[in-house]
Parts: structure tokens; sequence; C-alpha cells
């Protein structure tokens, strides 16, 4: 009985047998085309031959996929890659997600959101995406008028909620968010869908006197 065994990153093609003279020679052989493994058995040996085993490189499949398809997508998989080969994977989130890393049986394996590598193995791969998170400010112009509460860290979609809070004698005119000013009247609340880290900004006015305190008018001597 003897055994067949291909090195590292190789399977077993063929297995001939031959007379010293090169003539076939007859022997029953069990091995698949393709195997890392082979047992053969002759019969009873009754002069010199030869074995020869043709081997070739074992082929690899890499697989993509997403922890989920609503976040992101990824490509570049393929199936029978020789070993050694180089694969370049890609990642791309969609708006109001980002990518985070790439892992195998839930091992990070890349953090880059297109990975080249060289095949040594079948893999399944997996590319991690999660919400965009944004860091909402408050502010108030020249600090004069009140406060804003509500600011902090938000996923994409999420709903903030602002609170408004104008000292004695000021209320709020206006906020200006993502760039746009809205006009307020009176209200304690304002919720808009986070989309984007933005300062909100407050602008609060005087209700005494009709005027805005902001501002000092000096009669010129």
């Amino acid at each position: 009985t003897m055994k067949v065994t291909p090195n590292n990153g190789y399977l077993i093609n063929k297995i001939r047998f031959k007379n010293i003279d090169g003539t076939s020679y007859s022997a029953p052989v069990t091995f698949v085309s393709g195997s890392s493994e082979s047992y053969l058995t002759s019969k009873q040996v009754t002069n010199d031959f030869v074995i020869e085993c043709e081997f070739i490189y074992e082929m690899y499949n890499i697989t993509v996929s997403e922890n989920n398809i609503i976040y992101g997508e990824a490509i570049g998989g393929n199936t029978n890659i020789n070993r050694g080969d180089i694969i370049t994977i890609t990642s791309t989130p969609n708006t109001g997600y980002e990518f985070v890393n790439w892992s195998e049986n839930g091992i990070i394996i890349s953090t880059d959101s297109t990975y080249t590598f060289n095949v040594y193995k079948t893999s399944n791969i997996v590319a991690n995406f999660a919400k965009s998170q944004y860091n909402i400010t408050t502010s108030v112009i020249d600090n004069t008028g009140g406060y804003l509460s509500g600011e902090g860290i938000y996923e994409h979609g999420d709903v903030v909620k602002i609170f408004i809070t104008p000292t004695v004698g000021y209320e709020i005119e206006y906020l200006k968010i993502y760039g746009n000013t809205i006009k307020l009247d009176g209200v304690t609340t304002y919720e808009f869908i986070a989309s984007r880290e933005t300062d909100v900004e407050a602008l609060f006015i005087s209700t005494t006197g009709g005027y805005d305190t902001r501002y000092v008018y000096k009669e010129r001597d």
C-alpha cells in the first residue's frame, strides 16, 4: 500500500504507472482527481515500475456578503482562484451608513473599504456596515436671551428634539439648522431628522420695548 500526499496548496491531478522501459504498467489505483490525498494499492509486484504523479494548484473560492443589504454593497468575490493570486474586494455604504470592517467567522481581517490580499484558502468574507453617527451641537447667538438643550450623538434617521428655553424678557426668533433659518413663534421645542452633523444655532430677541437688546443705540454728541 502506498500513499501520495501533495504539498500544501496542491492537489493530485493524475497518477501514471510505467514499466522501466516506459511501457504502461497495469495496477489498480483508488483516487479522485483533485484530491488532497490518495492511497494506491498495487497487485503483486513482478517487476520494477515507475509511478508518475501530476499535481495541480488547489483552487479557492472567495465569497463576499453584507451584514445587512440595506446598509451597503460588497463586491469582488470570485471562484476557482489559484493559490497566491491577488484579489480585491470593495465595499460601498449606502447613504446614511458607513463601512466598519471586513470579517471572517466573526474575526476582523481589515478596516480598509477596498481590501487587496493574496488568496491561500477558501473564505467567506463579510462587509460590516453601521448607521452613520452625527454630533449635534447647540449654540446661541451672542450667548444672550436663553439656551438650548438636546445636543448629543444621533444615528442617521434619528429624530432630534431641541428644547428651547428663553430667559425672562426674551423669546425665540429663529433656529438655524443645516444652514436653513427656521422662523419660530413662542415654541419651546423643535424636531428634525439627523442626516449629518450640524450646530443648531438660536437667536433670541427681547420682548421689552419691541427691539432687540443685542444692539445698543448711542446718539452722536
